[in-house]
């Protein structure tokens, strides 16, 4: 019961994450399956491989009569050309502009009530512009603002928008969380395994005490100090591996019922996890530190 109760709750822990990990992983494979199109991002290099626009960006606020919004900019040469990458849809104002011009989405009209061939001041810092709306763009790029041939205004970011293959960027995101992910259960790993050493060391001082009696028998009818602490030994070790076997089957059953909760109230749903040999090798790696912890323990309580 000592050994169960030290073995299990952490060990349970890491193999529900790690299950719930894998589960994610597999299912992210059938997500990505489903991806097609392009998405815009922008980033600090220029890759070769897709289609990119020199910009600058950062975080500018808009001030339009009494009304103070700071949102995220985009400074290109020319907003048709912007256009002509991402094939957004614009809407043009007839009005003369000798002002900067911009665009923006009619979120972003909205929000400051105001509309085409209106004026806004665009600040950056403690710089600020005049500029005139010229443009209203879709929802592609609904929370930028876009400003048009002002590329010596100070405080922004350089980088590219780029037409990147979805997939391709669905890949990175998702595969930068199961890394994360997984990186956090080997570490949380690592963690387990190392405080096994004293707990292990306690629970099998505190089996030693509550058998003092039974091994004090076992002595008194002649079986050797070195053959009862090998057999204490040997039958703790076992034991401490078979609850780790236990932990990893219950661990699996937990996963399992979470799964079956989730297919019962959405669709799709995680696949179930394989078998993974991984978690036997756990279990013998804790049935094998068990070894010489126990022995210690038995020989300082002797």
């Amino acid at each position: 019961m000592i050994v169960l109760l030290v073995v299990l709750p952490p060990t349970l822990i890491f193999l529900t994450l790690s299950l719930t990990v894998n589960s994610v992983a597999a299912y992210s494979e059938r997500l990505l399956g489903y991806v097609n199109g392009t998405s815009i991002t922008i980033d600090e290099n220029i890759d070769p491989s897709n289609c990119c626009l020199p910009i600058k960006y950062g975080l500018v606020t808009i001030i339009q009569h009494e009304t103070l919004l700071q949102t995220q900019v985009i400074v290109v040469s020319d907003v048709i050309g912007l256009k002509n990458l991402t094939n957004i849809r614009l809407k043009v104002s007839e009005d003369y502009c000798r002002y900067a011009r911009v665009s923006a989405s009619s979120a972003l009209l909205k929000e400051l009530n105001t509309s085409l061939g209106e004026f806004i001041e665009v600040c950056v810092g403690k710089e600020c512009i005049t500029a005139c709306v010229t443009y209203s763009h879709d929802e592609k790029l609904e929370n930028f603002l876009i400003l048009e041939g002002i590329n010596e205004i100070a405080g922004l970011n350089r980088g590219f928008i780029c037409v990147r293959n979805a997939r391709e960027v669905s890949e990175f995101v998702i595969g930068s969380l199961i890394r994360e992910l997984t990186e956090f259960s080997e570490g949380y790993a690592l963690i387990i395994f190392l405080s096994y050493i004293p707990v292990l060391y306690l629970a099998n001082t505190k089996l030693l005490e509550r058998l003092d009696e039974e091994l004090r028998i076992l002595s008194m009818q002649g079986l050797s100090t070195s053959n009862i602490r090998l057999v204490f030994t040997l039958s703790t070790s076992m034991i401490a591996g078979l609850v780790t076997l236990y932990t990893i089957a219950l661990s699996y059953l937990i996963v399992g019922a979470g799964i079956a909760v989730m297919k019962i109230l959405m669709n799709p749903v995680l696949p179930m996890p394989e078998p993974h040999a991984g978690y036997l090798v756990l279990a013998a790696l804790i049935s094998l530190l068990n070894f010489p912890i126990g022995y210690l323990a038995f020989t300082l309580g002797d």
